[in-house]
């Protein structure tokens, strides 16, 4: 679960499908993040693109789902649901 500007999103994938879909070249890291290793600048490129799809969405996105074509951020919710917090 992560949560950014009060809001609470659960990943759609697991930590593996994560993991193995997030994937940044040498080159790239060497030009970024010079310093860290591949891993931890998977998880900056991650982080980074989770808060822009997030800044992006609906305000009723519940879910972050990893796409061929990136990240999104989307509601599973039915159509009409309402969300009550306890």
């Amino acid at each position: 679960m992560i949560e950014l500007s009060g809001r609470k999103c659960e990943f759609e994938q697991t930590e593996a499908e994560i993991h193995g879909g997030i994937v940044i070249d040498e080159e790239t890291r060497a030009a970024m993040w010079p310093s860290w290793s591949v891993a931890a600048a998977s998880v900056a490129v991650l982080s980074i693109h989770v808060e822009e799809a997030l800044r992006s969405a609906e305000s009723d996105a519940d879910t972050i789902r990893l796409t061929s074509a990136g990240i999104e951020a989307v509601s599973t919710r039915p159509a009409g649901a309402e969300l009550h917090l306890i």
